[in-house]
């Protein structure tokens, strides 16, 4: 079955599973770091180091702030960079040292800590974070010109990160459950440890193994003229704003979970628990939905999704399940949404659009999760008084 408006493309022979397995070993220290990053370091610096949830909140916005300049920056160096080793994996390979002493800072610090402690190691992380983020998931695109072999891409680089996610979160359990150590420190320590330890594993497998296509021309236009042409795209605006609702209604959660584990339920070790079983759901979930997408399109396959996400969400807040047309209405993309929302067919017009939806999303997620805590911080609470009033 060929999706709607699918985009045909020349066969070619697909990517080997040996290159698709050592490209997605990359996003292994990036998915193990992500979650502590966003859940577990506001509430153990908030909580247990005395910094308070007022400069917790205004720390993550500076620091995101900051990552929303690097971020384009960094994508218009990769661009540009020239050297025997290509222009991606040069900027991987600088991140991993930025990297391992930011989280071994972040992760591990040596009590008495302060705002500027955490602000100054935040900012070190996000730079190296950058650094292996953009150019590794822009190589993605770059890697075919097949639609549905990108689709393929994707789905192995999330499925060996969702995988690494879960044997980090699997440990601490085992850990707790085995000989009684756990807690938000014991945590950190452990899942720090095991990031520290693949991540230049996992990037030097990447680099060593998987080669830059050395035909492929990336788009170069400026940054404002690019601005522009997605501002003027109805469709990409509307797949932008049902990204930004979804990644915002995420980006707060994820903030809550610990500090609402912690606070209300007053379960020290829980939150690593909870967090194992909704991730294993989602590594089982990724075939599956890889699958769903070849079958009737990416678009069509997230608005299935979307769907009976909207009333789920409302009934869990007690209001009425709303009409699964509201979804509907934000994913019905013209064939011009299609591979990131291009105009028209060829490399330049995907990049664009998958960029700028890239951004979109890194800045939803992260300033949702600094201005919940800003929020919290400057009503006066503390994470218990907060969490108990709003039960």
């Amino acid at each position: 079955m060929t999706p709607p408006h699918s985009v045909e493309t020349p066969e070619k022979k697909p990517l080997s599973r040996s290159t698709l397995f050592f490209y997605g070993l990359s996003d292994m220290p990036i998915q193990m770091a992500a979650i502590p990053v966003a859940a577990f370091l506001p509430n153990y610096y908030g909580s247990d180091l005395g910094v308070s949830l007022t400069a917790v909140g205004t720390i993550w916005l500076i620091a995101r702030l900051f990552d929303a300049v690097t971020d384009p920056v960094m994508g218009w160096l990769s661009d540009r960079t020239q050297t025997r080793f290509g222009r991606r994996r040069i900027w991987m390979v600088a991140s991993v040292p930025l990297l391992m002493l930011s989280i071994y800072k972040l992760f591990m610090p040596e009590p008495p800590v302060d705002a500027t402690y955490l602000l100054t190691w935040l900012i070190v992380l996000w730079t190296g974070w950058t650094m292996l983020f953009i150019p590794y998931y822009a190589w993605a695109a770059e890697m075919s010109d097949d639609y549905h072999e990108r689709t393929r891409i994707t789905g192995w680089r999330a499925w060996i990160g969702m995988a690494a996610n879960v044997v980090s979160k699997l440990v601490p359990v085992i850990a707790l459950a085995a000989f009684g150590i756990g807690g938000t420190e014991a945590t950190l320590w452990l899942i720090g440890t095991m990031t520290l330890i693949l991540l230049p594993i996992t990037v030097g497998l990447t680099v060593w193994h998987v080669p830059e296509r050395p035909d492929f021309v990336p788009a170069r236009m400026p940054i404002l003229p690019g601005l522009r042409l997605m501002w003027h795209n109805a469709p990409f605006k509307r797949l932008v704003f049902a990204f930004f609702i979804n990644q915002l209604g995420s980006a707060i959660s994820t903030a809550l979970v610990v500090f609402y584990i912690r606070n209300v339920l007053q379960d020290e070790s829980g939150s690593i628990t909870m967090l194992l079983v909704f991730f294993v759901a989602n590594l089982i979930g990724i075939p599956f939905w890889v699958w769903v997408s070849r079958r009737i399109g990416k678009k069509q396959a997230w608005s299935v999704w979307l769907s009976p996400a909207w009333p789920w969400g409302f009934s869990l807040h007690g209001a009425d399940h709303g009409d699964d047309r509201f979804s509907r209405w934000f994913i019905q993309c013209p064939p011009q949404c299609h591979e990131g929302g291009r105009d028209r067919p060829g490399p330049a017009g995907e990049w664009r659009g998958s960029g700028g939806l890239v951004f979109c999303g890194v800045v939803v997620c992260h300033q949702g999760r600094a201005l919940h805590w800003s929020g919290a911080g400057t009503l006066g609470a503390r994470a218990g008084w907060f969490f108990t009033r709003c039960r």
